[in-house]
């Protein structure tokens, strides 16, 4: 089992002060005992002093006590029950602590788990331990009494259960990753689930936050979409909602949608990053989700690129004195192919580095004074922070480039 413990020297006393829990602190002094010895010496158990701290009794798990000022929920399993819920390095463990909020403690010699954290985070800690620990033996039964506000069903063909599952559970592991989720098939008992008719179905659990899940639920819609093509879009057509919190959805040619794709989906992350709303490609449709601004931004910047397909200039028309996402940046026709790099590589670098996209703008969006100049407009969209590291790296570039210096390019 992993463990860790902290050491601290007080050189005024010669003490050496170790903290931590139980398990820690013992294998801590195995090691010192093995230091010793291998040094020819004998560690004095007079030398030793240990001050325990209150711990609550074994026969008391499952009950909330404090221990160092912080609320604790005591959870006593089986052998392999610990297992099952530490998983291969500490991973089931570390999902389990990141989806519901709490820190989790397991200490296998006893068998327990300790849960630290608020009431919530603690409730959802032991609900998504109780539903993990029913995996091992069986099917897992979810009612509404598992729903707080954290749990979406889909309803997943049978003939994909496979694919959406992928080879030893893969797939469904990687959306768990990605987007910080719980997924896992279950037996549905309780309210009405959206069906898909003339088909069987298994009901396919994700639970974690608002945005966690969508993103989730958009990642197993575009895989089944893969394995059934038609599925969700072959009647499907561009729709926007007006709701604050929402998914809207814009249909794409097949090459506009390998432009707007990129390689293993760079672009489409970028897209995601700069606007700030989750975007998804299921079959030819984006699916944008997410606050009403972020889903706008989404869908325009979508369209740009879109729109640049077969289009040799490769300019947009703004106005940015309108905007707030933007910032417009002058670079001398001349410096034009420094800046972008090779076939875009070094505009496509500060993309990912800062989260943005770049275009290039028409005339039209220059201030007037720049007109009497021999410049191009490069525009900058994305969150304040990464607008001003690129804008920093590109006119540190033309400048670079200007006078005939090339360190900008790292």
């Amino acid at each position: 089992m992993p463990w860790i413990s902290t050491a601290e020297v007080d050189e005024q006393k010669d003490l050496l002060k170790i903290q931590g829990h139980q398990d820690s602190v013992d294998q801590t002094f195995k090691v010192i005992h093995d230091l010793y010895r291998d040094h020819g010496l004998e560690l004095d158990q007079a030398d030793v002093s240990i001050k325990r701290r209150d711990e609550q009794p074994a026969h008391s798990a499952g009950r909330a006590f404090y221990a160092a000022g912080r609320a604790c929920d005591v959870l006593k399993v089986s052998e392999d029950d610990a297992a099952f819920i530490l998983g291969r390095v500490g991973k089931t463990k570390h999902k389990i602590a990141r989806v519901s909020g709490a820190q989790l403690e397991l200490h296998e010699r006893n068998s327990t788990v300790e849960i630290y954290g608020d009431d919530e985070s603690r409730h959802r800690a032991r609900k998504y331990i109780d539903l993990v620990r029913a995996q091992r033996i069986g099917p897992v039964h979810v009612d509404e009494s598992h729903n707080d506000g954290d749990l979406t069903l889909i309803s997943v063909p049978s003939s994909c259960v496979g694919f959406v599952t992928g080879s030893q559970g893969n797939f469904l592991r990687t959306c768990e990753e990605e987007w910080g989720t719980l997924m896992f098939f279950c037996d549905y008992q309780g309210g009405v689930v959206e069906s898909v008719a003339t088909q069987a179905t298994e009901k396919l659990a994700i639970f974690g936050t608002l945005w966690a899940r969508c993103g989730a639920e958009l990642k197993v819609m575009a895989a089944i979409e893969t394995k059934l093509p038609g599925f969700y879009t072959s009647t499907l057509g561009e729709t926007q909602s007006w709701d604050e919190w929402g998914t809207d959805t814009y249909p794409m040619h097949n090459d506009q949608l390998s432009y707007v794709l990129g390689r293993k989906g760079s672009t489409r992350q970028k897209l995601a990053r700069a606007s700030g709303c989750i975007m998804e490609y299921v079959g030819n449709v984006a699916f944008m989700a997410g606050y009403l601004p972020n889903r706008r931004r989404g869908r325009e910047y979508l369209g740009w690129l879109c729109d640049q397909v077969g289009n040799k200039t490769g300019r947009i028309s703004i106005d940015p004195s309108s905007r707030e996402d933007v910032t417009l940046v002058p670079v001398p026709r001349d410096c034009i192919g420094y800046v972008m790099g090779d076939k875009r590589k070094t505009l496509s670098r500060l993309e990912e580095d800062w989260e943005t996209l770049i275009f290039f703008v028409d005339s039209r969006a220059l201030p007037f004074s720049y007109h009497e100049e021999d410049v191009e407009g490069l525009a900058i969209f994305g969150a304040e922070r990464g607008r001003a590291g690129t804008e920093l790296k590109a006119r540190c570039g033309h400048t670079a480039e200007s006078h005939g210096v090339t360190a900008w390019k790292t």
